[in-house]
């Protein structure tokens, strides 16, 4: 079973991984990662922006505006392991795009595989 199988059926599970997880607020749980990818934790040009929603299992969208001068993630912070879990995917992404070199055309700026796109997210939420 995936860990946020049991969270679903576990409304007291759910509210004590909030209270662990959420420990220092959100945004900066999400920023952990980013010391580990070898950037510093506020770096120019990311922006997190909460969004408004139910928590859904899906909620996340990660997006580069101009890499690495404009990378933006959008979240929505709600309790329990999967949400924190795919925040990080979406951090991950987001280091890709703020390590891209900040020349050249658009198209070198970012990942053309999506497999390497992937990737990067796949670390990231691992490391959760």
């Amino acid at each position: 079973r995936d860990p946020w199988d049991m969270e679903a059926t576990d409304p007291a599970l759910a509210r004590r991984m909030a209270e662990i997880l959420y420990a220092g607020g959100y945004s900066r749980r999400l920023r952990s990662f980013l010391p580990i990818a070898g950037l510093p934790e506020h770096p120019p040009g990311l922006r997190l922006q909460e969004a408004c929603g139910d928590g859904g299992y899906w909620p996340y969208t990660a997006f580069a505006v101009d890499p690495p001068r404009d990378v933006r993630v959008i979240y929505v912070a709600s309790a329990g392991f999967h949400p924190h879990w795919s925040g990080l995917h979406e951090m991950g992404h987001a280091a890709q795009a703020l390590l891209a070199p900040d020349d050249g055309p658009f198209v070198l700026r970012r990942p053309i595989s999506p497999a390497v796109s992937e990737a990067c997210g796949k670390v990231a939420e691992r490391l959760l």
